[in-house]
């Protein structure tokens, strides 16, 4: 299909606005970053970037955000079928290491998503539907366990997800911040371990 040339300009333009904000952010972090150095660096007037963007530079980093955490969304959609209490173990513990790991690989990026958390409203909000859907996945994960008997059927499948999600948020912060000295290795085998004994028949 032939893309009218207006629109194919527009796509072009806001190509160069995301790549112009991307390094913009990453030099001077979010605080300093403005959409008028946005449009500067993209060579676009300073109402183009509202154009494309009507919340500025939060709704950049915003798309940015959505973009990043997909590939952490795909550590969490790995196929959770086991059959034994040990092969979740294995799965789980593999799944929280990948996730920890993710999270050591991109520190800057989540470090400019967790100063724009602090302050804006709508990255809050962008965050916390993320977080949400983290969780959704993790409850299908323990209520099929819970399916085959792996799991026991009197916890709250919603509940424990959370407490496995919020703990994984945390030392995800921790990690990006160097707060903690421990190894992803270590960080996973424990808390895959602690979180599987209070849920998962022994």
């Amino acid at each position: 299909m032939k893309i009218d040339g207006r629109i194919n300009r527009s796509l072009k333009t806001k190509a160069k606005i995301l790549m112009a904000a991307q390094n913009i952010f990453k030099d001077l972090g979010y605080k300093n970053t403005t959409v008028n150095k946005i449009a500067m660096a993209a060579g676009a007037a300073h109402g183009t970037v509202y154009i494309h963007f009507p919340e500025g530079k939060d709704e950049i980093l915003a798309h940015f955000m959505t973009g990043l955490m997909d590939e952490f969304y795909s550590v969490a959609d790995i196929e959770f079928e086991p059959k034994t209490t040990e092969e979740a173990y294995e799965i789980i513990r593999s799944q929280i290491f990948q996730f920890l790991s993710l999270a050591k690989k991109y520190k800057t990026e989540l470090l400019l998503f967790y100063e724009g958390i602090q302050v804006s409203q709508l990255l809050k909000e962008k965050w916390g539907y993320i977080n949400e859907n983290f969780i959704k996945r993790i409850c299908s994960d323990i209520t099929y366990s819970q399916s085959l008997n792996l799991a026991n059927e009197e916890t709250d499948p919603e509940i424990a997800a959370r407490i496995l999600f919020y703990n994984l948020e945390h030392f995800l912060w921790d990690i990006i911040h160097n707060r903690v000295s421990f190894t992803e290795e270590s960080i996973a085998k424990n808390l895959t371990q602690i979180y599987m004994y209070g849920l998962y028949n022994q």
